[in-house]
């Protein structure tokens, strides 16, 4: 009997969940329940990605070209100087796509990223019938 999962929240984890669960191709359906109705209609920050919490859990998803071309590889690099800049410490950025390096994104286009190749049906705005009260 196959498996049918919710994935409620079409955060960054549940999108990432989603991807494993597309690319394992091993019969599990899942839907994606979230109360936006578009992805990007979020409050939009900057996320660092290094290798700890992130990296690895991206190229394991099959999505490393994507993240790596969307992303900024300088996020690393640091100045530090007085007001007539003169330089007390500098540390350019390290090379891009290294396990060192960290990598800014934007949330938006990271879950853009990982929701590009889901099945269009598995992802689904929360009807306002569904939601509770309080």
């Amino acid at each position: 009997m196959p498996f049918k999962i919710a994935i409620i929240r079409a955060g960054l984890t549940g999108l990432l969940l989603a991807r494993l669960l597309n690319q394992a191709d091993k019969g599990i359906e899942f839907e994606i329940f979230d109360s936006a109705s578009t992805l990007g209609d979020s409050k939009d920050y900057i996320l660092n990605v290094y290798r700890r919490n992130g990296k690895v859990a991206l190229k394991i998803a099959g999505v490393w070209d994507a993240f790596f071309n969307a992303a900024r590889w300088d996020g690393d690099a640091l100045t530090i100087s007085d007001k007539n800049l003169f330089k007390y410490y500098s540390h350019g950025p390290s090379k891009p796509g290294s396990v060192f390096a960290g990598a800014e994104i934007g949330k938006n286009k990271l879950r853009e990223v990982l929701c590009d190749g889901l099945p269009e049906k598995s992802l689904e705005p929360e009807d306002a019938s569904h939601q509770s009260d309080g």
